[in-house]
């Protein structure tokens, strides 16, 4: 079995959506003779090259869903799909392009169509090309795109289609199932009001503060009009859930001037948006501030900021969860007064208008990886500023598929790698002899790795890679935790296939594309001191935690510190006791660090404050 010391833990309450389709998507309805489809049950396909060239970043399965062929990429960073040479395709004549997409995770989709032109080549003085982007796609539902190919604006030829490429956010961790890719001159044939009910919201009452939702019971609105509004309102029910309708929609200004909001214990702004002919919406948040009147922007104490997505997807249910972190010039949120919503004259329904509290994770660690404390007589360190390092030839060899950046996290040296697939990192020059190491260590951070793995290559007596001695050995670590550092310790021994250890040449990690932070990579002939969380037999509860915070062991606790996540201390406990009772009702919302000791050993653990 093996062994991981994890450093940090983190527990949050997650509400669970699930990872692919039931169903399939729609049948197309469109006359064949008004199509060129690339990939589609219902029509017949032209021919395709590849439906993942090999410059991708992506993992490409083929499957059935429901009775219907589905193409699923995960892993996506971006992916190339070629119809190059007698296969290019003439779509001069076509006026949409067309694709069905359903994703769990994707908060950016983005398709790009590229025409190499007469030539027919790539790199031609011919070639055109156009990304169109859409923001926020509706997730664990079928997403259709009918898209204007006049949308693709700098796309000047179309009569020489050669790629078709997506991508998207979260950058090497999404994953979208792809069916009906098709052109077409047939009109747009979308409704032009929802059928089906917005989702329903599933955050309990007491992590929201709604504004209009029948899920919840909703705070007063002075008016979802003001009379300084652009817009026209009526109240309407779709398969019996009440919805805002505003046709046209310029812009509508609602407010809560009477009873002001105060959202700064909630992380995020969430509402729901349907329209059949929008192509951009904006939304404000205006806070009057502690005066509780509106003075103007940049004027008193008032602050405001709007958030601008271009090109949303048309007639269907779009939920936006946006941090409040995002609204930057917000500057309070304890007087929210005003919501403003700009949707460009076209008509458009809203549905669960709420902010909330959802925990939202860093992206990037702003805490240094935890400094190791074995002697260094114990250490063969490639990679750590606690020790003195064997020379690498390379963190990054040109045969990887990664971005690395050299970068320092609270005065650490770091390795970041973004779109991380696999980098390889040599010791060719400088072999390393590991036969007196015992353990192989490392530092991980990452906010969207769902897999990380390790391999380890050994050239050799000869020296020489595939000289016919090399041996090496690959481990795979599936969920690691993410948004912390996690302190990882290896037995080389659980590297089975690495029976010789004389001539260490290569180290790489593999991360399915996503950004992965590295430290302290070294290797050791005696275990890490730290001491998991269950090792330690600590317990720390309720989290996330609203005011009693309870620590609890199986031998007298010695001390507790809570850090914040700038690594500032803000609470420190002398205890003798094996269970303690702590009061964070004073502490503001956020994400904290717990160490507990007990027995000389330290436990660590992200703790959530409501």
């Amino acid at each position: 079995m093996k062994k991981i010391t994890q450093t940090f833990f983190l527990l949050i309450c997650s509400y669970a959506f699930s990872q692919a389709p039931t169903d399939a998507p729609a049948v197309p309805t469109r006359n064949p003779a008004n199509v060129i489809s690339m990939f589609s049950n219902a029509y017949t396909n032209v021919a395709v090259d590849t439906w993942k060239t090999d410059w991708s970043v992506a993992a490409l399965e083929d499957l059935s869903i429901a009775g219907n062929d589905v193409k699923k990429y995960s892993n996506l960073s971006f992916v190339g799909i070629e119809t190059v040479g007698p296969n290019l395709i003439n779509a001069g004549n076509m006026t949409y392009f067309h694709v069905d997409i359903w994703t769990s995770n994707m908060t950016t989709f983005r398709i790009k169509l590229v025409d190499f032109g007469p030539d027919g080549v790539f790199g031609g003085t011919d070639n055109s090309e156009h990304e169109v982007t859409f923001e926020s796609p509706t997730q664990n539902t079928w997403v259709s795109f009918d898209i204007p190919l006049a949308n693709f604006t700098n796309l000047l030829n179309k009569d020489h289609i050669a790629q078709l490429i997506f991508s998207g956010n979260p950058v090497g961790a999404g994953t979208v199932f792809i069916d009906n890719v098709y052109f077409t001159n047939e009109a747009n044939n979308v409704p032009t009001d929802p059928t089906v009910a917005a989702p329903a919201p599933t955050f309990p009452q007491a992590d929201v503060i709604s504004l209009f939702s029948n899920t919840y019971t909703n705070v007063p609105v002075d008016t979802w009009k003001t009379d300084w509004s652009d817009a026209t309102l009526t109240e309407e029910q779709i398969a019996g859930n009440d919805v805002k309708k505003y046709n046209p929609l310029v812009f509508a200004g609602i407010e809560t001037v009477t009873s002001q909001i105060n959202a700064s214990g909630m992380t995020k702004f969430n509402i729901n948006v349907w329209s059949p002919d929008f192509t951009v919406f904006r939304i404000k948040l205006v806070d009057f501030g502690a005066n509780g009147i509106y003075d103007g922007p940049g004027v008193g104490d008032d602050s405001e900021h709007e958030i601008t997505f271009n090109n949303p997807a048309q007639s269907t249910w779009i939920s936006y969860s946006i941090p409040l972190a995002d609204f930057t010039n917000l500057t309070s949120l304890e007087h929210i007064s005003q919501l403003i919503l700009v949707g460009g004259g076209g008509k458009v329904f809203i549905d669960n208008v709420f902010f909330s509290n959802e925990v939202i994770l860093p992206q990037d660690p702003t805490v240094a990886a935890p400094t190791p404390t074995l002697p260094q007589a114990n250490v063969m360190s490639m990679f750590s500023n606690a020790y003195t390092n064997v020379p690498v030839d390379t963190w990054k060899t040109d045969w990887s598929n990664a971005i690395l950046e050299e970068v320092q996290i609270a005065g650490n040296d770091t390795k970041k790698y973004t779109a991380l697939d696999f980098v390889g990192i040599e010791t060719v020059t400088n072999q390393l002899n590991i036969t007196s190491m015992e353990y192989f260590n490392v530092d991980v951070w990452s906010p969207n790795f769902s897999i990380f793995k390790i391999k380890l290559v050994d050239f050799g007596a000869d020296g020489a890679f595939q000289g016919g001695d090399d041996v090496e050995h690959e481990l795979t670590f599936n969920n690691p935790v993410q948004s912390q550092w996690t302190t990882m310790s290896i037995p080389l021994s659980d590297f089975t296939g690495l029976v010789t250890r004389e001539h260490i040449a290569q180290l790489i990690f593999v991360g399915g594309g996503s950004k992965v932070y590295v430290d302290n990579v070294y290797f050791s002939n005696v275990p890490l001191g730290t001491v998991d969380f269950k090792t330690a037999s600590v317990k720390m509860y309720p989290n996330p935690v609203s005011d009693v915070f309870n620590v609890s062991a199986d031998k007298a606790i010695e001390n507790i510190t809570i850090y914040n996540t700038l690594g500032q201390q803000v609470l420190a406990v002398n205890a003798s006791r094996t269970t303690e009772t702590i009061d964070l009702s004073s502490f503001q919302s956020g994400v904290y660090i717990a160490r507990v000791t007990v027995d000389g050993k330290t436990s660590t653990s992200r703790i959530i404050k409501k």
